[in-house]
């Protein structure tokens, strides 16, 4: 082992609220948090997968997708003030959080990371135990418990105004708000799409950020609503606030961590991302705008929100 090898050992303890030994020996869910933790830090991706349970592994085979992984975790690790470190940790009852069938983790934690202004916002991470060790399996902010409560008693309303053409509406919005659009292209059914057809374009703005329109048509005004609902509901548990835009007052829209499957972010680090959908009979609009501070309004979003009112009506 080269002696830098040992330093790095050494560092990726001091960097968590344990003794070295305490970090590396601890067997508990609690344990296995501060050392994905501290592998992040170190910007160690095998260390940090070690500690995700299988159905959470980022794959390390695609270059690009692993480098993505780490480019965004330095952009949680640059909000936090330079460092990922654990602030507090406990364990919370009872577990609220559960994998995709809806079936519990066997233990939550409410997590906080140490910052250069003090704690964060909380996190919530679920563990369960693989091969006989601990493994954090899924993760949501705090607020997105609040946020799905107020979505369960939300419908989203839809329009009967007709939307002749969808492509028309995504590329008259993309060119409408400005931005250097990347891409722009026609989604068709498939085992992954539901929709009968759709368009999609991404823009960007600036050096970081930009914003996505994408309409899409269903069989009906029924199933259309059916995937507005599953859209939002996709990324409530990242949510940390919903919303309403004058121009769309009936569209549904939230907030959510958009850098979520680092899985250190919590909801005043780093970017964010606004989502809208809106019905229009049997078609969906769905708004993002991205790249968001934490602090940020929601300005981005309404601008798309009153270019589609514009193009397409109430």
């Amino acid at each position: 082992m080269r002696p830098g090898g040992v330093v790095a050992a050494v560092g990726a303890c001091l960097v968590v609220t344990v003794g070295c030994s305490g970090a590396a020996m601890d067997g508990s869910g609690a344990g296995a948090i501060r050392r994905y933790v501290s592998a992040l830090q170190l910007g160690d991706f095998g260390a940090a997968m070690a500690e995700r349970c299988a159905s959470a592994q980022v794959p390390s085979t695609d270059k690009n997708t692993k480098e993505s992984f780490l480019a965004q975790v330095r952009q949680v690790k640059a909000a936090a003030g330079g460092e990922l470190r654990v602030y507090d940790i406990i364990e919370v009852h009872p577990v609220r959080l559960g994998n995709a069938q809806g079936v519990p983790y066997e233990h939550e934690f409410r997590a906080r990371l140490a910052t250069a202004t003090g704690p964060s916002d909380a996190l919530h991470i679920g563990t369960v135990t693989e091969n006989g060790a601990p493994k954090m399996c899924g993760w949501s902010v705090e607020e997105s418990f609040d946020v799905r409560d107020q979505l369960a008693n939300e419908t989203i309303a839809g329009s009967n105004v007709h939307v002749d053409d969808v492509r028309s509406v995504v590329e008259q919005v993309a060119t409408g708000v400005g931005g250097d659009i990347q891409d722009s292209s026609a989604m068709t059914r498939r085992s992954d799409f539901a929709g009968i057809e759709g368009w999609s374009s991404g823009w960007r703005t600036g050096s970081y950020g930009g914003g996505r329109i994408t309409v899409i048509r269903y069989d009906n005004a029924e199933a259309s609503l059916s995937h507005a609902k599953a859209i939002i509901d996709h990324f409530a548990p990242d949510a940390t606030t919903t919303f309403t835009m004058s121009e769309l007052p009936d569209a549904q829209a939230l907030r959510y961590s958009g850098l979520a499957w680092t899985g250190v972010q919590t909801a005043d680090l780093a970017g964010q991302i606004d989502v809208a959908v809106a019905v229009y009979d049997d078609v969906v609009v769905w708004m993002t705008a991205s790249g968001l501070d934490p602090e940020e309004n929601h300005s981005k979003l309404n601008v798309i929100a009153e270019t589609v009112h514009s193009i397409v009506g109430q």
